[in-house]
């Protein structure tokens, strides 16, 4: 990426852009990782405190209630991810399948892929680019 970098052309400025989003998903599970394993202890005991705080047995209307509320609202949440995860997925998928479409079509345009990984080979060669695109979709798809 800092070879990268030293270019200075606006080409080298998109690869950098497309390069961001794993280095920066990347550098965010390597520092909760950290944090989870320096701390260990104090989420150990914010499981074992969210345990004993869920309720065993019966319980109450009120109970019932606010708990029924609780789990809408984070239902919410969770189909608010999911989508926002989906519309990721189709802005960074698209442009490929779109540019193949094209290719088709019998237009000259240059073959991209929707991630920037470093390969000791050249990515764009016939064979090389249907594999790696559609290993770059499958792991696209199975991370959301």
């Amino acid at each position: 990426m800092a070879q990268t970098a030293r270019g200075g052309s606006f080409q080298d400025a998109v690869e950098i852009f497309r390069m961001m989003p794993c280095v920066g998903y990347l550098l965010l599970a390597m520092a909760k990782s950290y944090k989870i394993v320096y701390h260990r202890s104090v989420y150990e005991n914010l499981v074992s405190e969210l345990r004993s705080m869920w309720p065993r047995g019966e319980v109450s209307e009120e109970e019932h209630q606010i708990l029924n509320t609780a789990l809408k609202h984070l239902n919410y949440v969770i189909q608010g991810y999911y989508w926002c995860n989906n519309a990721l997925l189709v802005i960074f998928l698209s442009p490929p399948f779109m540019e193949i479409i094209k290719i088709l079509m019998g237009y000259e345009v240059p073959l991209i892929l929707p991630f920037f990984y470093w390969f000791p080979f050249d990515p764009f060669q016939r064979g090389y680019y249907e594999v790696i695109l559609g290993a770059q979709t499958w792991h696209a798809t199975l991370s959301k």
